[in-house]
């Protein structure tokens, strides 16, 4: 009887971000510290998840408040999404094109105080793509901002609109577990 060591000879299914474990008569695939999968597809972000830069985003799609967004972001180890740059915004709009209805305002990690936008994680507020008369919120208790998706412009809302939003985390191979 001829042993056959799968991992060795190249005859696994193996992801590239994966290790072989050779077992007699069979092997198994585990996918490599910082990376997410079932060993025959390896990412650092899950597949629900968008890939950017150094950061994985989640639409979700259940819609709650800005406070309970951001706390349900933050358990799961990430923050409502800050955008910070025009490519970054470019890709999250595509992201909810693919996965969000036109109609629909998402939620993002910003918050207006002290007379200016703030991002949740304290990065300069930079991107200016607001609707027309948003730049500053209308409405006292309007200092919480959604992309509205059809339009892709900024606008702002109040923080009891139930709305779907993005979290973002950092991409899992920045911190190897």
């Amino acid at each position: 009887m001829t042993y056959i060591d799968e991992c060795k000879d190249g005859l696994s299914s193996c992801h590239q971000n994966a290790s072989c474990i050779n077992t007699p008569g069979n092997y198994a695939c585990l996918c490599n510290a910082g990376f997410t999968g079932d060993g025959q597809w390896c990412a650092v972000c899950p597949r629900e998840f968008r890939e950017f830069n150094n950061s994985c985003y989640q639409y979700v799609s259940a819609g709650q408040g800005w406070a309970n967004a951001s706390n349900t972001c933050t358990a799961q180890g990430g923050h409502l999404a800050t955008i910070t740059s025009e490519d970054e915004k470019a890709v999250l709009v595509e992201f909810l094109a693919e996965h969000a209805h036109p109609s629909e305002r998402v939620w993002v990690g910003a918050k207006y105080y002290d007379d200016k936008w703030h991002w949740v994680t304290g990065e300069d507020f930079q991107v200016d793509h607001f609707y027309v008369g948003q730049r500053v919120p209308y409405r006292p208790k309007y200092q919480y901002m959604f992309i509205c998706v059809a339009s892709q412009f900024w606008c702002n809302g109040p923080q009891n609109a139930t709305q779907p939003f993005i979290c973002e985390a950092e991409r899992q191979d920045r911190h190897p577990q």
